[in-house]
């Protein structure tokens, strides 16, 4: 079955919800626990902090164009072909990727920079925004490394 047409913007799963110390919105903690981390590692020069109001995260695409990303615990995830799933190595939770993020996450092996990737997903989804997949990309990529399932190297 060839899926090279398919998008659905990337995704992760797992049959339990992401659980945060602000429960009553997962979205607003997840926010500014990755913003507090792109200060730390100095990416941004101010933390990052989202209301109530759900203002959304900036990045500068720039500082993450030329960073690797690539998989970690690799020995617990799990290729099945089209899609990607795996049991994560603290939680022990099984999780799953969907097709646009699989493929995403096969292209983290330390061989292309995130611009490169961006490259070539462009070339796979030409009918897409330029703008939009980078969006799109940054944001899994982003999650993914909230869950200790993705570091960026240099």
């Amino acid at each position: 079955m060839d899926h090279e047409n398919d998008y659905d913007s990337p995704a992760v799963a797992t049959i339990f919800p992401l659980r945060s110390s602000h429960v009553e919105d997962v979205f607003t903690d997840l926010v500014n626990k990755i913003g507090t981390a792109l200060k730390e590692k100095n990416l941004i020069t101010d933390e990052v902090r989202v209301k109530e109001e759900k203002e959304s995260l900036i990045i500068n695409l720039e500082d993450y164009a030329k960073k690797y990303p690539v998989r970690k615990h690799y020995r617990h995830w799990v290729d099945g072909g089209e899609q990607i799933a795996g049991i994560h190595p603290d939680t022990y939770l099984p999780f799953f990727i969907n097709f646009s993020g699989s493929i995403i996450c096969r292209l983290c092996d330390s061989q292309l920079n995130v611009e490169q990737i961006a490259e070539k997903l462009q070339e796979m989804w030409i009918f897409l925004p330029e703008e939009e997949l980078m969006n799109d990309i940054m944001a899994f990529l982003l999650l993914l490394e909230e869950l200790d399932l993705v570091e960026f190297r240099e």
